[in-house]
C-alpha cells in the first residue's frame, strides 16, 4: 500500500512540475525575442550628497566626496539577465548600476575619472564574449555646465 502511494505521489509531483515550468521550446523562443542591446543617448548631473562618502580611487588611497555624477544611459537592456551584463566605458568596466524605466544609470565620484573616460566608447559584453561597441562616444562637453541635483 505504501509503494503504490509513494509511485502515486511521485508520478502526481512530476506531473505538475512538468506543467508548470515552460518547455524548452518556449524557453528557446522567448530568448529568440530577446531585443538587441542597443544605446539611445546619455545624460550626466551632478548629485550633491546627503552623506560625505569614502571610497578609494584609482591609485587605491582613501578619498571623501560630497558630489558624485550620476550617468544616466537610455536604451535596451537585458535587465531580466544583468548579471552576465557588463557595461564599459572605454576600457572602465562600470562597477555597479541600477535599472531606469528605460535604461540603466551608475554613479562615479571621481571627477578624475570624469576627464579619463571623455571620448571613450561605450561597450558592453553579455556573458564570457567579446567586447561590443554601442557605437556612442562618451563626452561631457555638451553637458556642462552640469544639472545640479540633490540626493534625497
Amino acid at each position: 500500500m505504501k509503494r503504490v502511494l509513494v509511485i502515486t505521489l511521485g508520478f502526481l509531483t512530476l506531473g505538475l512540475t512538468t506543467s508548470l515550468l515552460p518547455s524548452a521550446h518556449a524557453q528557446s523562443q522567448d530568448r529568440g525575442k530577446r531585443e538587441p542591446i542597443r544605446m539611445t543617448s546619455y545624460d550626466v548631473v551632478q548629485l550633491d550628497l546627503k552623506k560625505t562618502m569614502r571610497l578609494l580611487d584609482a591609485e587605491g588611497k582613501e578619498q571623501k566626496y560630497d558630489r558624485a555624477y550620476v550617468v544616466t544611459v537610455k536604451g535596451t537592456f537585458p535587465l531580466n539577465e544583468s548579471l552576465g551584463f557588463e557595461l564599459y566605458v572605454g576600457d572602465y568596466r562600470v562597477p555597479e548600476y541600477g535599472s531606469t524605466r528605460d535604461g540603466l544609470y551608475f554613479r562615479i565620484y571621481d571627477e578624475k575619472l570624469l576627464s579619463h573616460l571623455e571620448d571613450k566608447e561605450f561597450r558592453y559584453r553579455f556573458g564570457p564574449g567579446e567586447l561590443h561597441n554601442l557605437d556612442t562616444r562618451f563626452s561631457l562637453k555638451s553637458l556642462r555646465p552640469f544639472k545640479i541635483q540633490k540626493e534625497e
